[in-house]
């Protein structure tokens, strides 16, 4: 008989801080899946700004946490995307948007018509995300003639 647990180890990001400061070494860290962490029910923003520079990598896409995994373009589900990237902004994330898509799609012109969507969701979310960096930047900067 298996018995089940309540959480698996590295569903919260309290376990992820946990697991990457033991290790006592600033090169390792937390690939952030947006898909997966909206499924646990995480408040992601929450969990950004708490995991801060230990989050090394992202693999970005969206789903409907009712559903499940379905690796959506980001925008299609219901992740809230702007209370994110404000976190990553101000936690000063500086790496890669790695989109992670998942399509059963054969017809050339069907695939076709969802990789253009595809990449008009990636400009939008980089666009929002560049906004939201140079505005913490200019913050900082006024900020620091304040000191």
């Amino acid at each position: 008989k298996k018995i089940k647990t309540a959480y698996r180890f590295g569903s919260r990001y309290e376990n992820l801080i946990e697991l990457t400061g033991a290790f006592h070494d600033a090169r390792i860290g937390v690939c952030w899946d947006t898909g997966h962490a909206n499924l646990s029910g995480v408040d992601q923003a929450t969990a950004v700004r708490s995991l801060g520079s230990r989050i090394k990598a992202l693999h970005l896409h969206d789903n409907h946490k009712t559903v499940g995994d379905e690796h959506l373009i980001p925008g299609a589900g219901d992740i809230d995307w702007e209370a994110f990237l404000t976190a990553l902004a101000e936690i000063g994330y500086a790496g890669n948007l790695n989109l992670e898509l998942v399509t059963d799609l054969e017809d050339g012109e069907e695939r076709a018509a969802y990789l253009r969507q595809a990449h008009v969701s990636a400009c939008r979310l980089k666009e929002r995300f560049d906004e939201f960096w140079r505005i913490g930047k200019e913050l900082l900067a006024r900020l620091s003639t304040i000191w």
